[in-house]
């Protein structure tokens, strides 16, 4: 999937459907196909898209974005309040991606303070914030 928030094209990007799988995302409730679906969508690039279609749509059956048909219906009756499950869940996407961008950052950071810390010989060879190397 691109850097962008939102793939406008993830019917085509979908993990099902570059696969055999007719009636795989339209199985019995509690199958073991059904699990099957789920796990294929677990791997899927654009689960996020596909299940924001499925709650927008109020699709009545099948597995879209890793949910079964009675986990969306569950969480309809919960969230009666959601407008637009597309926007809810591009910005917690964004937000996500936010966090982890400063986490990444912050991390990085630390680690670059350790090796100074190090290369300056602070803590007899202790690097902060791992382990002591040997």
């Amino acid at each position: 999937m691109s850097t962008q928030s939102w793939d406008p094209y993830w019917r085509q990007h979908g993990a099902c459907t570059h696969r055999q799988s007719d009636g795989l995302f339209f199985a019995h409730q509690g199958s073991a196909y059904q699990e099957e679906a789920v796990q294929i969508c677990r791997r899927c690039a654009v689960a996020t898209e596909c299940l924001a279609y499925a709650l927008d749509a109020r699709v009545p059956e099948g597995v879209y974005g890793g949910a079964t048909a009675q986990w969306r219906r569950e969480l309809l009756a919960r969230r009666p309040d959601v407008v637009s499950w597309r926007d809810l869940l591009e910005r917690a996407r964004a937000e996500a991606r936010s966090k982890e961008s400063v986490r990444c950052s912050r991390s990085s950071a630390a680690a670059g303070e350790g090796l100074v810390a190090h290369r300056r010989g602070g803590d007899q060879g202790t690097v902060v914030g791992r382990e002591q190397e040997h």
